[in-house]
């Protein structure tokens, strides 16, 4: 079935209701935002923007952290088998939530509270880790191993 949410971000955008991610608990600080689309285009990947359906003014940068961090997805993929499975672990897409800033070598991400998404189940929910609290903004520039432009 087809929706339709008007944002700030993006004006109005349709999406399927089946494509919509559930994150029970919502995203910190945004506990009361549960329902996400992910939108995305070619010229801006590997990012995309979650955007919050019950809150329209809500859109937040995402990133694969197995493309960006991949060793660090790999460990968070061993704590995700060891609470709930390797077929879990394996399935979920790991994002990390970006901070833009005006100058690109000030872009962050947070590797402390990555997004866990099932695709399979259309659910999500922010795992906060037990990690250094200057990962919550580590620098991005490095992943790329070249400055960032905007």
């Amino acid at each position: 079935m087809c929706a339709h949410c008007n944002t700030l971000r993006f004006g109005t955008i349709e999406y399927n209701e089946l494509d919509t991610i559930r994150m029970r608990d919502g995203i910190v600080p945004f506990t009361d935002a549960h329902r996400f689309v992910l939108v995305s285009n070619t010229d801006e990947e590997p990012f995309s923007w979650l955007q919050c359906v019950d809150d329209p003014a809500l859109a937040l940068v995402v990133a694969p952290l197995d493309i960006l961090f991949s060793e660090h997805a790999s460990r968070l993929r061993e704590t995700l088998k060891a609470r709930s499975g390797p077929r879990f672990a394996e399935r979920v897409a790991l994002l990390g939530v970006v901070v833009l800033a005006p100058d690109p070598s000030q872009i962050t991400i947070n590797l402390v509270a990555p997004l866990v998404v099932d695709f399979e189940t259309m659910t999500a929910e922010q795992v906060v880790l037990d990690a250094p609290v200057e990962w919550t903004r580590h620098p991005l520039a490095p992943a790329f191993n070249r400055p960032l432009t905007p």
